[in-house]
């Protein structure tokens, strides 16, 4: 039956109160002008509670608007409102509390005053007004959850947490309501909020209990509601908007382990930027176009007073945060779900080797380059894009990097296998397309060879490729890139393992892409395994990384099969969890790091830092994390035998007997942590709860998108 206002009345373990409650409730009720319906909900108390209520309504006079929901089992406040809310009647609703701590008096005018005003929300301050103050702990994390919900939300609210919310029942029952605990209340005040509705207060009468007493709240309460909030006020984000989601908490994870240092040659071409912006141009090994992504952040910087050239260090870490974007892009064109969109970027971000080459530099050109270009030619396949796109974008990587112009092979064969599959047999349309995404970038390579040979007199310039192509045994480079323990794809990204199971699902489902990615990975292996520089002492193996993250792609039908029950699941989370930690000691410690503590040994060639276990990245930067934070603090030891075995009674030979003082190595090349400096260690330890309030959100967010895709 239609009433004027609805009263649900949440209850666990209040045998106690439960009744006096009720009966003062149910005397101000009957003694107003008032239409109204009680609803208590026993959520599955384990005292006398239940007993006690439907004691009480075999006992009142008026039982059609007494109605009792009992639960079995005890769900949370939030889920007991849920239950009655379906039930609900009246015009309005409100929620009270068993405890004794709120007045049912003030029920009867926050009606009579919304009613007149015609107002659809009214809450009940406990702060407006001379009413005792409950504990600090409650009172003020009451006060920070109102300040942080009228900073999001807009609102200029006293008390947010109060028990008396009034609403008109029909916006409570269209609310998308999920939280069955204490977060109810924020998460009604987050809807409320999102549908502009202006929330007014007037004051209530408060009699506060102790946690002795019977109160059930606590601090994690207080962060879930704080949770809840942000939850709700970036529920309805765009595409655009996961995808920058995506990109800052990767920037976050980049700057917690930023360096501020510049790896390998990477110097060299932030100078070369330096000189080109004055008008000289000196170009050496990486390309104008990869030298050219310095000059907008040297301008900047200049602008708001930051000249030194360390800051620049942040430009590899911008372009490998706009990548992971770019990798977002790519997923969401493949899937069209926004949450595996989310959690691959995510996992690519920070599960390969992204991460550490952000803090190394080197090669980050070529990746956000070939990233964007696999992007707009999915773009273009969508009939999104222009291939005059794809064709700019490769004149920048083919002038960027000296192995640039070898990916106008994959990008043929994409464009090849779209119009195949489209059934495309007009020679001129293929001819057409060819020429839009190759032309650009053959007129800029020429053109650039040609600068250099009347600048330079060479058409390479000042860098020769000679020593990077020494022949070497031809299988040993195979070997090494995929087995060995020093420089293995599969050690240094174990979420390539989980790639393989799906190989042969992503590509036929998404061969064009698929092609694209195998082609270029297998090009740019055929330029390194066959010759001596097929590694060096940098992280991984260099050659490959512009194409390594592109690898991890087909991880989308990992993320779209996944259940969270079976047995494979727990081994994909472990691999998750060690793809990560590799990462984290790749940017942990700085380049050339390993190659410096092994020459202190003497066990500085590259065998040993390709073929040794303990010598390898992985062990070496796991043992200087691990007693950096003292968990394991002793030397480095390493022993070298004879290959062979004497015929005679006769111990082996010890042709290396390493013992290294690991003290000065240890502590991680992380800029926060590397001087005595307490505040830089505040800045690396709020990144750091940065990254893990982000993470939690992404968690939630890809749980509930989830859902919300399938």
């Amino acid at each position: 039956m239609p009433a004027d206002l609805t009263i649900i009345v949440p209850i666990y373990n209040e045998e106690k109160t439960v009744i006096q409650l009720l009966k003062k409730l149910f005397f101000v009720l009957e003694n107003s002008n008032i239409t109204y319906q009680v609803i208590a909900v026993d959520d599955g108390s384990k005292d006398n509670t239940k007993q006690s209520l439907l004691s009480y309504k075999s006992e009142i006079k008026n039982k059609d608007v007494f109605d009792i929901i009992l639960h079995k089992k005890n769900k949370g406040k939030g889920a007991a409102i849920h239950s009655a809310i379906k039930k609900a009647t009246g015009t309005y609703t409100i929620i009270q509390d068993a405890d004794l701590e709120y007045d049912p008096k003030d029920i009867i005018e926050m009606y009579t005053h919304a009613k007149k005003t015609e107002l659809s929300v009214l809450y009940g301050s406990r702060n407006k007004g001379g009413n005792t103050r409950g504990a600090p702990l409650f009172y003020w994390g009451g006060r920070l959850v109102t300040l942080i919900a009228n900073i999001l939300f807009k609102q200029k609210m006293t008390d947010e947490a109060t028990c008396y919310k009034l609403i008109k029942t029909n916006l409570l029952k269209k609310m998308p309501l999920r939280e069955k605990g204490f977060a109810f209340c924020p998460e009604v005040t987050g809807h409320i909020s999102n549908m502009n509705i202006t929330i007014k207060e007037i004051p209530i009468s408060y009699n506060p209990r102790s946690k002795d007493e019977g109160k059930k709240i606590n601090w994690r309460d207080g962060v879930k509601a704080i949770y809840t909030m942000f939850r709700i006020k970036f529920s309805d984000l765009s595409v655009s908007h996961f995808a920058l989601l995506a990109g800052f908490f990767t920037c976050m994870c980049y700057l917690t382990t930023w360096h501020m240092n510049f790896g390998g040659y990477e110097g060299e071409t932030a100078v070369s930027a330096l000189k080109l912006l004055a008008g000289e141009y000196d170009i050496k090994r990486a390309g104008i176009s990869a030298t050219i992504l310095y000059i907008p952040f040297i301008i900047l910087f200049r602008l708001i007073g930051l000249d030194n050239i360390v800051w620049l260090t942040l430009v590899p870490i911008i372009f490998s945060t706009l990548t992971t974007i770019g990798m977002f892009y790519i997923v969401w064109y493949l899937t069209h779900k926004k949450y595996i969109a989310l959690a691959v970027s995510i996992l690519i971000g920070i599960g390969s080797s992204l991460w550490p080459y952000a803090n190394i530099g080197m090669e980050y050109q070529a990746t956000f380059y070939i990233t964007m270009l696999l992007l707009t030619l999915i773009r273009w396949k969508e009939k999104k894009g222009s291939l005059f796109t794809v064709g700019i974008i490769f004149a920048l990587l083919a002038t960027a990097k000296s192995y640039g112009p070898i990916f106008g092979l994959p990008i043929i064969l994409f464009i090849a296998t779209v119009h195949y599959e489209r059934l495309q047999k007009n020679i001129r349309i293929y001819i057409k397309d060819f020429s839009k995404a190759i032309i650009p970038a053959v007129i800029a390579f020429l053109s650039l060879l040609i600068f250099q040979y009347f600048h330079y007199h060479s058409f390479t310039g000042v860098y020769s490729l000679a020593h990077e192509f020494q022949i070497w045994t031809w299988w040993e480079g195979f070997y090494g890139i995929f087995f060995s323990i020093g420089k293995s794809i599969f050690f240094f990204s174990p979420l390539l393992l989980l790639t393989l199971f799906v190989w042969k699902k992503f590509f036929y489902t998404h061969k064009e892409t698929a092609t694209f990615i195998l082609v270029s990975f297998l090009l740019l292996l055929f330029l390194t395994a066959p010759f001596s520089y097929w590694t060096d002492e940098t992280w991984a193996v260099r050659k490959l990384i512009p194409i390594l993250s592109l690898l991890h792609l087909p991880l989308i039908f990992i993320f779209h099969n996944i259940t969270w029950k079976k047995i494979s699941t727990l081994l994909i989370f472990i691999t998750i969890i060690l793809s990560i930690y590799i990462q984290i000691l790749g940017a942990s410690y700085s380049y050339g790091k390993q190659l410096n503590i092994l020459r202190e040994g003497n066990v500085d060639s590259l065998h040993h830092m390709r073929f040794t276990p303990q010598l390898s990245h992985i062990p070496l930067y796991h043992n200087l994390l691990f007693s950096y934070l003292h968990i394991k603090n002793e030397p480095i030891s390493y022993e070298e035998e004879t290959w062979f075995r004497w015929t005679r009674k006769q111990e082996d030979l010890v042709l290396n007997h390493v013992n290294i003082d690991i003290t000065s190595y240890h502590t991680p090349d992380i800029v926060w942590l590397i001087d005595t400096d307490s505040s830089k260690k505040y800045i690396f330890y709020s990144l750091l709860i940065i990254d893990f309030l982000l993470l939690s959100i992404i968690i939630n967010r890809y749980m509930v998108l989830k859902k919300e895709d399938v």
